[in-house]
This record gives C-alpha cells, structure tokens and sequence, in this order.
C-alpha cells in the first residue's frame, strides 16, 4: 500500500492544542504512522501544504523512508498562508504513482476550509482514498452544556451548539463523499487515526 501523510501547515496550524501547537501533533502523529507503515511493509511519502506545496518526499519503504520523513518534519513550520487543500490534492496525485491513502490532517472544523477539502477529496478520489483527520476540541460541548447563569452564558452557549453542529455537519458530507473522517482531541488523535489505518487495510478499503 502506498500511503501519502499530507500535514497542513498554514496559518491555523499554530493554534495551540493542548502542551502543543497543532502542527507539533500532527507532525509526532506523522512520525509514528510512518514506523507503523514500514513495518506493515507499505510505502510512505509526506507531503507538508499551506496555500501550495511546502515539502515532500514521495512514498518508499523501510527505515529510508522513516529517516527522510523524520527530517522533512524537524525542518516544518507554520506557514503564514491560507490552508488550500486543493493544492495539496493536485501535489499529491503527482507523487502517487500508484493507487494509495492520503491522509489529510488539517482543521476539519474550519467552515472556510470546508468546500475547499471536499473539492480536495473529489480530486483524490479516484484513485485513491483520502482519510481526512483532525483536532476535535472538547470545548464548544463543554460550554453548551454548561449552566448559563446570566443572558451572555445562554449566548455563550447557543454559539457552542451551532459550532458543534457545524462541525459534525462537515464531517457528515466529507463521508458522504467517500472520506473516512478522524476527530478526536490532541491526546487522541494519533491512536484514532492508526486504528483507521489498520480499519482500512484490513477491510480492503484501498
């Protein structure tokens, strides 16, 4: 399998979420898929997007690939232009040669993001799979449920469910058009992402 991990490293890639900013949990995710790919014997190449192509390396096998990967991310960092996950479609269907997972990990969440990405997918697929995976806090549930004690928290509040909704809204259409999508928070992120990996392989998916 040829797996292409696609790590957005625009402007929103700088939130912070949790001890790190979102670029530093994808990049670790990024890391550890790659020792994960190699050892199933899959090909994995990076490629690092904001509003074009920042790096990449195509897919290849074993410890090489894991080294050039390790080096490519130790080099990133954010980049002040706006996330263009169609750009990174175009770039990746040039480094994939073969029929493969591309695994976009960027904010789902963004609604300015969000024709964008399924313009993205329509692109990738087919011939291949685009997984599309991301940070999904914890907070906009949080204050939706919490008690409202003047008329701003009940504001407060409203605006949370709204987002909330919004965010399941977009995850819903990028299913229906063929995308597994991955939300969890930073801390689970990488194992969720993984478990989808090894969903897909064994499932035939791609």
């Amino acid at each position: 399998l040829d797996v292409l991990l696609a790590l957005d490293v625009g402007r929103l890639s700088r939130v912070r979420a949790g001890e790190l900013d979102r670029l530093g949990v994808h990049a670790n995710l990024a890391a550890r898929f790659a020792e994960a790919a190699v050892l199933r014997d899959d090909r994995v190449g990076l490629l690092a997007w904001s509003d074009g192509p920042r790096a990449a390396c195509a897919p290849d096998r074993g410890a090489r690939a894991v080294l050039r990967i390790r080096e490519r991310l130790a080099s990133l960092a954010t980049d002040p232009g706006e996330s263009d996950p169609v750009a990174a479609a175009i770039a990746a269907r040039q480094l994939m040669r073969h029929r493969g997972l591309v695994v976009l990990l960027t904010d789902v969440e963004d609604a300015a993001l969000h024709p964008l990405l399924a313009r993205a997918i329509r692109l990738l697929s087919p011939p291949h799979l685009a997984l599309v995976a991301g940070i999904h806090g914890h907070d906009a549930a949080a204050l939706a449920r919490r008690e409202a004690s003047d008329d701003r928290d009940a504001w407060v509040a409203v605006a949370a469910l709204e987002a909330e909704a919004r965010a399941q809204r977009h995850a819903a259409l990028l299913r229906r058009l063929g995308a597994p999508v991955v939300l969890a928070d930073e801390s689970g992120l990488e194992d969720a992402v993984l478990h989808a990996y090894e969903q897909l392989r064994r499932r035939r998916r791609v």
